[in-house]
């Protein structure tokens, strides 16, 4: 089950980025799947590791991106990826220390927090991106 679908809106140009844009995504949905069995703990653990790895290398590598094609909101979206990052890893170490029982909490998380950080954030990012590209083929 997808949670939610690449779509054509998610497109930046570089491949990189929308590749990794894609796993994410690929990633949330088989979490979710996940969750509808009976995972055990140490499972859902190493999948949270992963997804947090997974997306910190994207937000690295989306970062230097945006700084080369001199994205101007680039700081107030470098804070937002710093949030994310702090919110997901505090929240994988209260699952791994027992405080954080819940995988419902997780999912909705990574649903909220990630997902949204691709469409919603990244979405502005590519919309800049098509307003730069069409402006330079005007010229």
């Amino acid at each position: 089950m997808k949670i939610i679908e690449f779509q054509k809106e998610f497109i930046t140009g570089n491949a990189k980025i929308d590749l990794q844009h894609e796993k994410i995504l690929q990633l949330i949905s088989t979490f979710y799947e996940i969750l509808g069995t009976k995972e055990s703990r140490a499972q859902t653990i190493n999948f949270l590791i992963m997804i947090n790895e997974y997306t910190t290398k994207h937000f690295s590598d989306e970062e230097q991106f945006m700084q080369s094609m001199e994205y101007p909101y680039f700081e107030a979206h470098k804070k937002a990826h710093e949030e994310i990052s702090k919110k997901s890893a505090d929240m994988l170490e209260e699952y791994k220390a027992g405080t954080l029982s819940h995988s419902v909490e997780l999912a909705l998380f990574i649903r909220q927090n990630i997902s949204e950080q691709i469409v919603k954030h990244d979405i502005h990012f590519t919309e800049w991106l098509q307003e730069r590209y069409e402006k330079n083929t005007k010229k």
